[in-house]
This record gives C-alpha cells, structure tokens and sequence, in this order.
C-alpha cells in the first residue's frame, strides 16, 4: 500500500510542473512599447531585474517573476525587431540612392538612417514626437 502512495506522490510531482506549464500562457500583461523609446526604457529597466533574479534562487517565484517579466520583454524586443527592419529599408535606399548619385534621395534616407540608428544605438533619445517618415 504504501508503494502505491509513494507512486501516486511521485506521479502527481512530476506531473505538476506540466500542468503547469499547459496552462493559458496569456495571463500576464507586459508593458507597452509603442515607440522606440518605451521599448528602450522597458529594456533598460526590466534588464537589471532579470540579472538580479537570476543570480538569486531559482525557486517558484522567481520563475514566476521572469515569465512575467518576459512579456515586457518580449513586446520590447518586437518594436526594436521593427525598429532594425524600417532602418534596413532606409539604409537600402540610402545605397541605391548613393549609387544613383541621387542627392536629395542621399540627403533624406541618410537623415533618416543616422537619426533611428543614433536612437538605436543609445546616441539620440526623442521625447515621443516622431518625424514623420522616419522610423517608428
């Protein structure tokens, strides 16, 4: 009788971590990244959390605090993967411009270009009020 007990423990443990793991995983909100600069922001603050929490005890709450913290992450990493992509456009028609000797083609792609890369690269910090025609 006991063995059973013991199986039916050991059964349950093992079991517990993938029903937990099948549950809806779409019960925590991360924060916003609208722009560039709320996606930087996030990044900056949500890192230091995640390096301080790996270095402590991964036990039940801090797993539970990472996966909650991925989702500010992951919606960071997304607008900076759609950040790198309108760059990628810019900097493209920045060289077929050049190439074309194309100077107010040149001027425009290249303004373009440096001014997102410069925010990307922590160089250039906007307030929010975006150009238009610049990278979002």
């Amino acid at each position: 009788m006991k063995m059973y007990v013991m199986v039916a423990v050991l059964a349950a443990a093992l079991a517990a971590p993938a029903a937990l793991a099948s549950d809806d995983d779409d019960h925590f909100e991360g924060l916003p990244a609208q722009t560039l600069d709320e996606a930087l922001i996030n990044l900056r603050t949500s890192l230091p959390v995640l390096k301080t929490t790996l270095e402590g005890e991964l036990d039940a709450v801090s797993m539970n605090a990472i996966h909650e913290l991925t989702y500010t992450l992951e919606s960071a990493m997304e607008r900076v993967r759609l950040e790198v992509v309108a760059l990628q456009t810019e900097l493209e028609a920045l060289h077929l411009a050049s190439e074309q000797w194309e100077a107010d083609a040149v001027r425009s792609h290249g303004a373009a270009f440096s001014h997102g890369a410069s925010r990307l690269a922590g160089g250039e910090q906007v307030s929010g009020d975006e150009t238009e025609g610049e990278p979002q």
